[in-house]
C-alpha cells in the first residue's frame, strides 16, 4: 500500500493518492503488478469566481492498475 498527500498551495490546493496492490514474481526477470489506485485533485487559479479567467478543477480518478517490471 502506498499513499501520499501534496499541494497545500504550491501547485494545487490539495492532491492525494492511495494505491493498494500486490506484486507477483512470475520469473527471475519479470514481475507483474496488480492493484487499485485513487487520486483526488483540488485545483484553483484564483480565490473567487468573479475574477477573469477563474478555473476550478476538483476531481477523483480511480481504477485498476496493471503493470510489469523487467529486470536485466
Amino acid at each position: 500500500m502506498h499513499a501520499d498527500i501534496v499541494g497545500f498551495g504550491a501547485v494545487s490546493d490539495f492532491t492525494s493518492a492511495v494505491f493498494a496492490g500486490f506484486e507477483w514474481k512470475a520469473t527471475d526477470t519479470l514481475d507483474i503488478n496488480i492493484g487499485y489506485k485513487a487520486m483526488w485533485v483540488d485545483y484553483e487559479n484564483s480565490s473567487t469566481i468573479f475574477q477573469s479567467g477563474y478555473f476550478k478543477y476538483d476531481t477523483v480518478t480511480k481504477g485498476p492498475v496493471l503493470g510489469a517490471s523487467f529486470k536485466f
